[in-house]
């Protein structure tokens, strides 16, 4: 796999975190404050700079309900519908936003699950 094709999957997997935190309306220090790293990794994550491991990635995925195949290959078979479009729109605006600015499209729509749970 060549350079450039390895850093735009790596990108989508972050694009694709990122939802998954916007979706619990998570700051990048709450999300790492959960999983013991810090906001800076998250964010190297999200941006695409750094890959998470795949010990943490199977941890974040079962405690925030979605599956490491959608965050590795995009395949949301076995997600809950509703969090399913909601990750897959996120994750589209993430890709969209140029590398360290923030997109104003309005607040991501509140998970059923609290953001107490996720921050246990």
């Amino acid at each position: 796999m060549d350079k450039d094709t390895r850093y735009d999957r790596q990108r989508l997997m972050g694009a694709r975190l990122a939802a998954v935190r916007k979706h619990y309306n998570l700051t990048l220090e709450q999300m790492g404050e959960s999983f013991g790293v810090g906001g800076t990794t998250i964010q190297g994550w999200e941006c695409g700079r750094n890959q998470i491991d795949a010990v943490l990635l199977a941890a974040v995925a079962q405690k925030m309900g979605f599956t490491t195949d959608w965050v590795l290959l995009g395949t949301i078979a076995a997600m809950p519908y509703g969090m399913a479009i909601e990750l897959q729109r996120l994750a589209a605006l993430s890709l969209d936003a140029p590398e360290g600015e923030k997109r104003g499209r309005g607040r991501p729509r509140k998970s059923t699950a609290s953001r107490a749970t996720i921050l246990a």
